[in-house]
């Protein structure tokens, strides 16, 4: 049996629209994918699916905060045009490198940014919808 080997991120860029560069990528939290649920009363209660899913959001934290950043936020919340985020990953598995992109378009929720202390990184979280 062929031993499996798990895949190891080993950088995380983020670009606006494919071309401006955003910032790091620390951490990528993917949306989960859940349905809305219809509950039956009765003898013997069930769950349906509505075939509606539940809205969609990610968050990631940036460890490179560009002001792009403030730009692309305030562009896409007062512009009917939305510009799309593309991740770029690099990834090494089995001695191997490779890359994963994904594209996200949608609003921005929030930024928010950690604390500014002497002699740490600052980093900032976003939330998209």
């Amino acid at each position: 049996m062929k031993r499996m080997i798990g895949e190891v991120i080993q950088e995380g860029n983020i670009y606006i629209d494919g071309q401006g560069y955003l910032g790091v990528v620390r951490n990528l939290k993917l949306p989960d994918i859940e349905q809305e649920m219809i509950e039956t009363k009765g003898v013997l209660g069930a769950n349906y699916s509505s075939g509606v899913l539940k809205p969609l959001e990610i968050s990631f934290k940036l460890a490179v905060v560009d002001p792009v950043l403030y730009a692309a936020f305030f562009h896409t919340t007062f512009s009917e045009i939305k510009a799309p985020l593309l991740f770029r990953e690099s990834v090494h598995k089995g001695g191997k490198n490779y890359g994963i992109s994904a594209e996200f378009l949608g609003e921005f929720i929030s930024i928010s940014e950690s604390d500014h202390e002497s002699g740490k990184e600052v980093e900032a979280e976003i939330k998209m919808a």
